[in-house]
């Protein structure tokens, strides 16, 4: 059970992780110029598009995480 909470755990952290790399992303693309040219126009696209999959990835893991942590601590704590 320990190693399911240190599993847990590491999800949950790795989420976090995820979620901060899906921000730069994100904020990285900032916003375009007024006629920008079709290259930049793809490139900030892409960025964005990288950096809503990475936080929406990001959250899933860190609740999963969250959610295994928590029961893994409450069946932790029954068997004591």
């Amino acid at each position: 059970m320990k190693k399911m909470k240190v599993l847990f755990w590491a999800c949950l952290l790795s989420g976090l992780i995820i979620i901060v790399i899906g921000l730069y992303f994100d904020l990285m693309a900032g916003l375009p110029y007024q006629d920008p040219t079709i290259e930049m126009t793809i490139y900030w696209n892409a960025n964005m598009l990288a950096g809503e999959y990475c936080i929406k990835a990001g959250g899933i893991t860190f609740v999963i995480g969250v959610i295994g942590s928590n029961i893994c601590g409450v069946l932790l704590h029954k068997r004591k």
